[in-house]
């Protein structure tokens, strides 16, 4: 573990000259040291807490700004193998003190699409379901963190939503009513997720990606449709904006659909 905690000093120490060059007025570096263990985890409990114990010392050393969470599992709480679980289980072997904030994904019962929104199981007669529905799940999570480590602050770093049973991308698919489906249950999780004491929430976006050229093509066509829409900022003569990412006023089917979204324009080659 030595050579990894000399590792993450020298990533604390480029972070750390990277926000005091361009964000001088971010106050602290953020740092998520695992994406969903319970996935793939294969070493032993105590390597486990030697790789927290590595990353946070060494990231330490160097970044006095630096916040350090962890351990992003897919579910907030309601099982062994979600954030909750790992808390417990690792915290009890001293993970506790190797973060100084709690990250977590925001999924819900590995079913999160329109027809099975967050709060759905509030209102299943079996307390046990209850208990997955998102916000059960939020007073979970907070209560352990409580208990491990008191007044620590959270971060959900990643979630989403999916097909409805049955669906799959195609030429009628998704319809408009999924997007906006889509749209709505992705909202309302969010809101419970910061109702329920999380500082930041993170929509994460997987498109589709039948064949490589056609998700391409897709995200273009989409960000050029909006760019003669809205007609926002400079482009770089294709079309497409300089940065790669930007907020702007986008209409799906009509005035009473309008919304705000964050675009991400992934330009691939279209023979990759």
């Amino acid at each position: 573990m030595t050579e990894f905690k000399d590792f993450m000093a020298r990533v604390g120490t480029d972070t750390s000259a990277i926000r005091f060059a361009n964000y001088p007025n971010q106050q602290k570096n953020y740092y998520q040291v695992t994406w969903e263990p319970s996935l793939g985890w294969a070493d032993s409990d105590a390597n486990f807490v030697a790789m927290y114990k590595a990353a946070y010392e060494g990231i330490h050393s160097t970044d006095p700004n630096a916040v350090v969470t962890g351990t992003g599992n897919p579910f907030p709480a309601n099982c062994d193998t979600c954030t909750t679980g790992y808390l417990q289980k690792f915290g009890a072997l001293g993970l506790w003190n190797y973060i100084d904030a709690v990250s977590t994904h925001g999924y819900w019962n590995a079913g999160t699409y329109p027809a099975h929104p967050p709060e759905l199981q509030d209102s299943d007669p079996d307390p046990a379901n209850q208990a997955n529905a998102l916000d059960n799940q939020m007073t979970q999570l907070r209560s352990v963190m409580q208990a491990g480590k008191p007044n620590m602050k959270l971060f959900f770093t990643e979630a989403g939503t999916s097909y409805d049973p049955g669906l799959s991308y195609g030429p009628t698919v998704p319809s408009q009513n999924q997007l906006f489906a889509h749209a709505a249950v992705g909202v309302r999780s969010h809101i419970i997720v910061l109702g329920g004491g999380a500082q930041v929430t993170t929509l994460f976006f997987g498109p589709d990606y039948p064949g490589g050229i056609r998700f391409v093509l897709r995200s273009e066509r989409c960000a050029r449709r909006v760019w003669r829409d809205e007609s926002l900022a400079e482009t770089r003569g294709d079309g497409l904006r300089d940065d790669d990412a930007s907020t702007r006023r986008h209409e799906h089917a009509g005035p009473s659909q309008r919304h705000t979204v964050r675009y991400l324009c992934l330009r691939i080659p279209a023979t990759r």
